[in-house]
């Protein structure tokens, strides 16, 4: 026996016999598959199966439930909780388990960049889905209802974004035709369009096909993004990739704190005049391999060189002595950290740090103004949790729970993304994606990663705003949902000399969406603060 769920919900024989149910009743099988393993309250399920409830809606779910789990047979049960109805499905039955494993399957092989295997697994998963999801026409139902055409969409672009990448990319260039013109205002559609061509050798028609994206978007007065513009210069250059030409990493330095050395690498020629400070797992060994990061760094480094260093405990720094993994470092270390490397330098630079790297940027700033000419912040805070008098940010509960579903060796990859948390825009590029992760897995193991977010959860840098003399520019992406632009506004309030600037956009990381907009805004802020000599 088995259970179709993606399409007309169906409980199928062995011997292809599909069992007749009444449309309640698959509908109320629908809903307890997309919610299993979790239990449904009747409550809940009553209000999905009918906006307008009948008195003896308790008896009717019962009677259907009864005949369901006749219906089912080998393929599963439905068991009656102290919560509620839960579909206990047998292995391999349903259509959802096998989607699951598909997916699972495509990941594995992107992660090695074999898109051709990734494209059939995801291909795979595609011809599960015979239609739109069966659900009740109820309001409580309609956001159910959306959520799964949403993972139909994602797949749909997850696989054809594999197979543009893969040996065969003309393979798919009918069906995004098709795919741009049902949705000619989805700018990712274009892009692969753009790609497909180009790599398929037609590069006349991938500039047509970004001459119509651009046409399309204008009607409602927008211009392409930065994917979509990339891709056009692909095509333009006659290159695969509109990157820059790959460039070997640049040379690792050590600057000695007394406690260890921290690993730094200077891009760029003469004195150097910024020191980078990435966030998060992003460390120096991973710069090259990144062409958005490439670019900026690049882009900063017309002003003077630019260091990039890796706090101890992570990358190719020192591990700290005596230091306890699983315990959070205290920022002063991280501190202690930039300050060696600007001494060992020598010259009194612009600190460019960007969420969690803000806080020790702060500190420096306020221990050590004369290291520091002046702080660039993106997206920074004082502190990362609410707290007493700081109503901004995330409750510890929910920064802790994000980060155990993130760092679980046990089933990595089944919980929290936090790519499209913090990188929207490029969540869906496989080629990010996969530099992404094997960064952070170069950068800190599960438990240095730990500690990491949990220094982050309990910093509090707002007693030493007062003593940061050097001037400040915020700057926040308006539509960035990972870091509460009220942490900016803080910053703003408390720093002695601070100017904040809004930006077009949802990344927090500052390497990705419009880094053109913001170096601008950088550049300008430098010139005006007279700290480019």
């Amino acid at each position: 026996m088995r259970l179709r769920v993606l399409g007309p919900i169906e409980v199928v024989a062995d011997d292809g016999h599909v069992a007749p149910l009444a449309p309640k009743a698959r509908q109320l099988l629908a809903v307890l598959a997309l919610h299993a393993p979790s239990a449904v309250p009747v409550d809940e399920l009553t209000s999905l199966l009918w906006d307008d409830p009948p008195p003896a809606a308790t008896k009717s779910i019962q009677a259907h439930v009864s005949r369901l789990r006749s219906a089912l047979g080998a393929a599963g049960s439905i068991e009656l909780t102290g919560v509620g109805y839960v579909l206990r499905a047998a292995p391999g039955a349903t259509d959802l388990e096998a989607l699951a494993a598909h997916r699972a399957t495509a990941r594995r092989w992107l992660d090695d960049s074999r898109y051709d295997e990734a494209a059939a697994a995801l291909a795979a998963a595609r011809a599960l889905w015979r239609g739109a999801v069966e659900m009740p026409d109820t309001v409580a139902a309609h956001g159910l209802a959306s959520r799964w055409r949403r993972e139909h969409q994602a797949l749909l672009a997850d696989h054809l974004a594999a197979a543009v990448e893969g040996s065969h990319p003309s393979d798919v260039v009918s069906e995004l035709q098709e795919a741009t013109a049902a949705e000619p205002l989805d700018e990712r559609r274009w892009s692969l369009l753009v790609r497909a061509l180009h790599r398929a050798g037609d590069v006349p028609g991938a500039l047509r096909a970004f001459q119509s994206a651009r046409a399309a978007l204008a009607e409602i007065g927008l211009e392409p993004g930065e994917d979509l513009r990339r891709a056009e210069a692909a095509a333009l250059a006659g290159s695969a990739e509109a990157a820059p030409a790959p460039r070997p990493p640049s040379t690792v330095r050590y600057a000695d704190t007394g406690a260890g050395r921290v690993a730094y690498t200077v891009i760029g020629d003469g004195p150097v005049a910024t020191i980078v400070l990435n966030p998060g797992l992003v460390s120096i060994d991973g710069i090259a391999d990144q062409p958005r990061l490439v670019r900026a760094i690049d882009r900063l480094a017309q002003h003077g060189a630019v260091a990039c260093l890796d706090r101890r405990g992570m990358g190719l720094s020192d591990p700290v002595p005596g230091a306890d993994p699983t315990r959070p470092p205290p920022i002063e270390q991280w501190a202690a950290d930039v300050l060696a490397v600007s001494d060992t330098v020598g010259t009194t630079t612009v600190l460019l740090a960007s969420s969690d790297t803000c806080l020790a940027a702060l500190a420096v700033a306020a221990s050590r103004p004369d290291r520091v000419r002046g702080l660039v912040l993106v997206h920074g805070y004082a502190r990362y949790t609410r707290g007493e008098g700081y109503p901004y940010g995330v409750d510890v509960e929910t920064a802790q729970a994000a980060s155990d579903e993130t760092l679980d060796v046990d089933d990595p990859g089944a919980g929290f993304d936090p790519l499209s948390h913090i990188a929207p825009s490029v969540a869906s590029d496989l080629r990010f994606r996969r530099w992404f992760d094997e960064v952070g897995r170069r950068a800190a193991g599960p438990s240095v990663a730990a500690a990491l977010h949990g220094a982050i959860f309990t910093a509090d840098v707002r007693d030493l705003l007062p003593d940061v003399a050097p001037p400040v520019l915020l700057l926040h992406r308006r539509s960035c949902s990972s870091v509460d632009i009220g942490h900016a506004r803080h910053l703003r309030d408390h720093l002695p000399d601070a100017e904040l600037v809004l930006l077009p956009g949802a990344d927090e990381l500052w390497f990705v969406g419009d880094t053109d907009g913001l170096l601008t805004e950088v550049e300008h802020w430098l010139e005006r603060r007279e700290l480019t000599g």
